[in-house]
């Protein structure tokens, strides 16, 4: 049989995908009914029906299927075909089909691929879960498995790459950079951003994460990242002879992200380190005047490469850190991420749990996800966490709190007389 007709692609590819779903040793077979072939019992004309008959026969002739025909009256009427089941990789070739092994075979290759060289620990958990996930799941349908395998090739190299990238790229430049193709990766972005923030980040959230905050962090972004910070800093770029008191600069001092590595920090009058997570919460902070030999720097959601770099120089310095970021699950989590990433403990600033009781018009409703999360957040939680009466307050009341809503973190909150 030098080409495969429609028909005989059709009937074969009905029964390998019930070899594949079989989960006992039963010989698959189908059944020949009017609703699965309606054009074998209502054409008319013999001469078609021979053709057709023809086409199922040479497939036979191939050792491919066994064929059922009726008995008496019926002698002439195909009644049911069977596959040779030792034969199915075989037909699985003819077809240009790719086999579920074959499927699972090529995905693991890519797997091992991504784990090669240097990949950071969450990518390699990642990547190991993923190759378990794959051995117990069924695969998808023939139809779509190479469609999916090159998803999923193209996800899991992306997700390595973005690990490893040290550049500051748009989306689409990355995308020419390392697949050759500014489109190539548009249609799995939202896929990619949710394995980075769970995987990476830690955001165990229901919801679709902020792409640009997201990528933002593995250097991918539309402008060029700023670092704002306020306090007793005095910066020294060493190749320009450039000296800057940033006592001098109000209410604050901006840097390029790309110039981190070209200067020289000095904190030494610095009492604390102080991040906020959001821009307007920042730039009241740094109009206030308050705590002014605190080093404060503005995140931004989770910090990029970057300022992750700078934040672990000034760990070395031993001075105390805060974070002051909002009641929500996403604050929670920068904040637990910032403390997993430098390796120390970290005092919250303007997150007590009196707060959503004070501010209570401020507040907003959780949703039925978010109290699942925390539920998890808080499992993972030693009892005596510093976010633990927050987060066990939050799902007592069902509320939420933006961080900007509280105007001075350092007044003390209104606690409760419990009358």
């Amino acid at each position: 049989m030098r080409m495969i007709t429609p028909r005989q692609r059709r009937l074969l590819n009905l029964l390998l995908n019930r070899f594949e779903a079989a989960s006992s040793g039963r010989r698959p077979s189908i059944t020949m009914t009017a609703e699965r072939f309606p054009e074998y019992f209502a054409d008319s004309e013999p001469v078609r029906v021979r053709q057709w008959e023809e086409e199922i026969r040479a497939v036979e002739a191939l050792g491919w299927i066994s064929l059922d025909w009726g008995r008496g009256a019926d002698s002439h009427r195909l009644i049911r075909t069977r596959l040779n089941v030792d034969q199915a990789t075989e037909i699985a070739g003819a077809l240009g089909r790719m086999t579920a092994d074959e499927f699972a075979r090529s995905l693991d290759a890519a797997i091992a691929k991504c784990l090669q060289g240097g990949a950071p620990s969450w990518l390699r958990a990642f990547l190991g879960t993923e190759r378990e996930r794959w051995k117990v799941s069924r695969p998808p349908s023939a139809e779509t498995r190479k469609e999916q395998l090159d998803e999923y090739r193209l996800i899991y190299l992306a997700v390595e790459r973005l690990a490893a990238n040290r550049e500051r790229l748009t989306w689409r430049q990355f995308s020419v950079a390392h697949f050759s193709d500014s489109k190539r990766l548009l249609s799995l972005k939202p896929r990619i951003c949710r394995i980075l923030a769970a995987h990476a980040l830690g955001q165990h959230q229901t919801e679709d994460p902020d792409e640009a905050a997201v990528l933002s962090h593995f250097g991918i972004d539309l402008k060029a990242g700023i670092v704002l910070m306020s306090g007793p800093a005095r910066i020294e770029f060493p190749k320009s002879a450039l000296k800057i008191d940033g006592d001098q600069w109000k209410p604050f001092l901006a840097v390029p992200e790309e110039m981190l590595a070209e200067f020289v920090l000095d904190v030494s009058d610095a009492r604390a380190i102080l991040t906020i997570e959001n821009e307007e919460s920042f730039h009241a902070f740094a109009r206030s005047g308050a705590k002014p030999d605190w080093l404060t720097l503005y995140l931004g959601g989770f910090p990029s490469k970057q300022k992750l770099r700078l934040l672990r120089a000034l760990r070395e310095r031993g001075l105390p850190f805060h974070h002051w970021g909002d009641l929500d699950c996403g604050g929670i989590d920068i904040f637990l991420y910032l403390e997993r990433e430098l390796g120390i403990a970290i005092a919250p600033l303007g997150m007590e749990p009196e707060r959503l009781r004070e501010l209570d018009r401020s507040c907003r409703e959780l949703a039925g996800g978010e109290i699942a999360r925390l539920l998890r957040i808080r499992g993972e939680l030693s009892p005596e966490h510093a976010l633990c009466s927050l987060i066990d307050e939050m799902m007592r009341s069902g509320k939420k709190l933006e961080q900007e809503a509280l105007l001075d973190p350092f007044r003390p909150p209104e606690r409760s007389t419990g009358l």
